[in-house]
């Protein structure tokens, strides 16, 4: 049975990002790695735009033709939501404790430990980048501002802080 476009449309191809140096025009490219396709545009937006046309455009092309189209991994597609771990045995009373303690089981504390820890690396990488945006900015307010933010990040390692940006990530909003 040959596959048809909506197949290819629906597999979870991954899509990386890069932030092009204003020096090259700035911008944004997007790439599907495995199709060797690539997607440009002023915004993160419009780039993976620009490749999802693209991919769109080239898999019709290429099921016209009949031609091989690379699909990801059956891993990439489905996670089964199960996975062995393996730890000291000192460490696996301390978590069974501590679950007992919240009065969750050992894996519903487990997992809420592994997406804090998710969050606060999210969180982390969205200060430094803010950081770095700050270090190019206007350097006479550098000082203050580049003070203030490394407080931010020390208080949010001690998750005292937490912090508030655009839904495209791209600027600061505050501190709640």
């Amino acid at each position: 049975m040959k596959k048809k476009l909506d197949y290819y449309l629906a597999l979870p191809y991954k899509t990386e990002i890069e932030k092009m140096p204003e020096e090259e025009n700035g911008g944004y490219i997007a790439t599907c790695p495995l199709l060797a396709l690539r997607g440009y545009g002023k915004t993160m937006d419009e780039a993976v735009d620009d490749l999802e046309t693209l991919k769109k455009e080239c898999l019709e092309e290429w099921i016209k033709e009949g031609a091989s189209i690379p699909e990801p991994p059956r891993h990439a597609r489905e996670a089964s939501g199960k996975f062995v771990l393996r730890l000291p045995r000192t460490l696996h009373s301390v978590l069974r404790e501590a679950a007992r303690y919240e009065d969750i089981s050992l894996n519903s504390y487990i997992v809420g430990l592994l997406i804090k820890g998710i969050e606060n690396e999210q969180r982390l990488s969205m200060m430094d980048d803010a950081v770095s945006r700050i270090m190019q900015s206007n350097w006479q307010t550098q000082k203050h501002v580049v003070s203030w933010m490394e407080s931010l990040i020390e208080k949010t390692k001690e998750g005292t802080h937490k912090y508030c940006v655009s839904p495209a990530g791209s600027d600061f909003i505050g501190v709640a």
